[in-house]
């Protein structure tokens, strides 16, 4: 395409040299104002987000930008800025920024992958909490409806945690 721009970003030591349209930059550069940081800071946020995935992350760089940012413009735009504006404050939020919304499959699949040392049952929901595989501090909240979203966090070892 004519509009194509690079930027370069540096992460992990590492310089990296990402190809967008403009369309797509003008994209990343609002959401990352939505968010009040620098573009460099939301695309790390969303290439780290994919390699927590593991052995399911999408190893194309490029790829993992321009959807992470049709994703989060869609995110705008289905829920509005109130929506937008609650989603940038529970990124900056210590415990919140660090929670996702995981369907039966991978939720079920996150919580194999833990060890669970207790649970509480609320009726329409459970508690469970554990160390995943990164020896991280893990709390599910799992929604006891049928084929209704369960809800994670993690809280990410510090530098130099053993």
């Amino acid at each position: 395409m004519a509009d194509e721009k690079q930027r370069h970003f540096v992460t992990d030591g590492k310089r990296y040299g990402v190809t967008l349209d403009g369309a797509t930059w003008t994209a990343i550069d609002w959401l990352a104002e939505q968010r009040d940081e620098k573009w460099t800071h939301t695309v790390r946020d969303w290439l780290a987000a994919e390699a927590e995935k593991g052995d399911d992350a999408d190893t194309n760089m490029t790829r993992v930008i321009r959807s992470s940012a049709i994703r989060d413009l869609m995110m705008s735009s289905m829920f509005g800025e109130e929506r937008a504006q609650d989603l940038a404050l529970m990124d900056a939020h210590p415990i919140m920024k660090n929670h996702g919304v995981l369907n039966d499959q991978r939720f079920d699949k996150m919580l194999g992958d833990t060890h669970i040392q207790g649970e509480s049952d609320f009726g329409g929901f459970t508690v469970l909490f554990g160390y995943d595989q990164q020896d991280q501090a893990t709390v599910f909240i799992k929604n006891n409806m049928r084929d209704c979203p369960h809800v994670v966090f993690v809280a990410p070892n510090e530098p130099g945690d053993a």
